[in-house]
């Protein structure tokens, strides 16, 4: 029963985890505790709000903290982060947003709705009835049109965060802070390309297999492995074979699904020497590392992932393996133009159709804006987290 209930909170995780990824750049694939209970306060300040600027005027605005604006020149606005569940990244993201509070003076809450989609419902009912002046929000995508709808009823300002809001082409259904999939799949292609020699040395690329760790459960992390795979048949057209997409299977928890596929995959491939693998989320290249620990090929693997919370943790812990990279964004980049967007809807600034006009795609309503990111590896990581910090705290 256990390992049920933590293959069923794993599932949630791959489903809540949009925010990894984002609209595809390929046509023919469109395809925490309990926080305190709030107190009674007005109504929001965004029913007092002057209409929003013009989108032509709007460009390159809101999505980064404004050091010519004084934030504390009025009251501060109250805000909260509505999810589905806390997990680890929620937890993450949120100790970003409490921190961005006390920068543009806004009260902040983190609250569950404990996997119960009406409970969720009841809390942004509830925290509108009690004038929050805005939330972001985190629904599982089998309700987020219910989500949707009910903040534009109650014309509550919105945001969401690690679940973009897309429909089954994977276009925008609402403004969003989202990576482009396609492009993180051609990203983790090109670092491979780019350091195998440094790892690996000058390989005949031949005898070199590519097993890419996909999930195309999720309509927003699919685009990745297409990305990857469309830029290493452009890279190395001979050789498309082999290229071996390792779709997840949904049989268990991701590192130990990744760890079992991959170990079956080099077992029964015992003529190829080399091995590329990437992955679209950064527990199925955690399974890839032990994998190939236990199989004796880290000498003749090189893995790079999306994500690198976990890959910084086992550098913490001495990890020196094969697993060399990943693509990151920290958790204070990434919140920080959902926050400035989400304050630009309060103060009637910006509609949802009208924030981030420049990323805006031809034939979309709403923008998709890419975060910062960057790939990390043992020897930057420190001097990336230093970086961001020295950055968040210049302001």
């Amino acid at each position: 029963m256990k390992k049920t209930i933590a293959i069923l909170l794993s599932l949630m995780l791959l489903l809540t985890c949009a925010a990894c990824a984002g609209q595809t750049g390929a046509p023919a694939q469109d395809s925490a505790s309990s926080p305190a209970a709030p107190s009674e306060s007005s109504s929001p300040a965004a029913a007092d709000a002057e209409p929003a600027a013009p989108a032509g005027s709007l460009e390159g605005k809101f999505e980064k903290f404004d050091t010519e604006t004084d934030y504390f020149a009025r009251d501060p606005y109250k805000i909260a982060y509505l999810v589905d569940g806390v997990l680890l990244v929620h937890a993450q993201l949120s100790n970003a947003f409490e921190a961005w509070g006390k920068k543009m003076n806004f009260t902040y809450e983190l609250v569950s709705a404990e996997s119960d989609a009406d409970r969720l419902v009841t809390n942004i009912e509830t925290y509108a009835n009690l004038g929050y002046n805005g939330i972001i929000v985190d629904p599982l995508p089998t309700y987020k049109d219910r989500i949707h709808e009910l903040c534009d009823e109650l014309e509550l300002p919105w945001m969401t965060c690690m679940n973009p809001f897309s429909d089954e082409n994977n276009r925008p259904e609402y403004v969003k802070v989202a990576y482009d999939g396609y492009d993180i799949g051609i990203m983790l292609t090109d670092w491979l390309n780019d350091n195998y020699r440094t790892f690996l040395g000058d390989i005949d690329l031949s005898k070199m297999g590519y097993i890419f760790l996909s999930l195309s459960m999720n309509a927003d992390m699919a685009p990745r492995g297409y990305g990857a795979h469309d830029r290493f048949v452009e890279l190395y057209p001979e050789y498309e074979a082999n290229y071996i997409d390792a779709d997840y299977p949904a049989d268990g928890m991701p590192t130990e699904s990744a760890l079992n596929r991959v170990s079956t995959i080099i077992s029964v491939n015992p003529e190829v020497e080399y091995w590329w693998i990437a992955s679209a989320m950064e527990d199925f290249s955690q399974g890839a590392a032990r994998a190939v620990e236990a199989l004796g090929k880290e000498d003749c693997s090189l893995i790079v992932s999306h994500g690198g919370e976990l890959l910084m943790t086992e550098w913490d812990a001495g990890y020196d393996g094969c697993w060399r990279a990943g693509i990151y964004s920290h958790p204070i980049y990434f919140t920080e133009p959902i926050v400035c967007g989400l304050l630009a809807l309060i103060e009637g600034k910006a509609t949802p159709e009208t924030l981030w006009p420049d990323h805006i795609a031809e034939g979309d309503k709403y923008a998709s804006l890419p975060p910062d990111t960057e790939f990390i590896t043992i020897e930057n990581y420190k001097d990336y987290l230093a970086r961001c910090d020295a950055y968040f705290n210049s302001l």
